[in-house]
């Protein structure tokens, strides 16, 4: 960079440009999601991703304790969470992972479901 100094002298600066990790080496973004819609004894849960991404849904009622895949890589994902109890609070979290094998976390959340089918 060329600035002057308090004389209007032309001296040269050296500027140093420090990258931080590249796009690439980041997990794929939640551009939507996940969304829970809850019925009696099932809840559809979806989102969206800025990449294709593989998933994971691990839910329970007691603590998450139970597992579903999705391994279809897409960038638009639902997924029918089945043989639910009546009228439980549920706890999620959804893991994405892209096709470099970088993984993001969606923060733990929950849903109820309805009192009767």
């Amino acid at each position: 960079v060329h600035a002057p100094d308090e004389r209007h002298n032309a001296r040269v600066r050296t500027l140093r440009i420090v990258n931080g990790p590249t796009r690439a080496a980041l997990g794929p973004l939640f551009l939507s999601g996940p969304a829970a819609s809850p019925a009696a004894t099932r809840a559809w849960l979806a989102w969206h991703s800025d990449e294709p991404a593989t998933a994971v849904v691990a839910y329970g009622h007691a603590g998450v304790t139970d597992s579903v895949s999705v391994p279809a890589s897409a960038t638009g994902h639902d997924v029918v969470l089945e043989g639910l109890a009546l009228d439980t609070r549920y706890w999620y979290r959804v893991t994405l992972r892209d096709t470099l094998g970088n993984a993001t976390l969606a923060p733990t959340d929950s849903f109820q479901t309805q009192p009767s089918a």
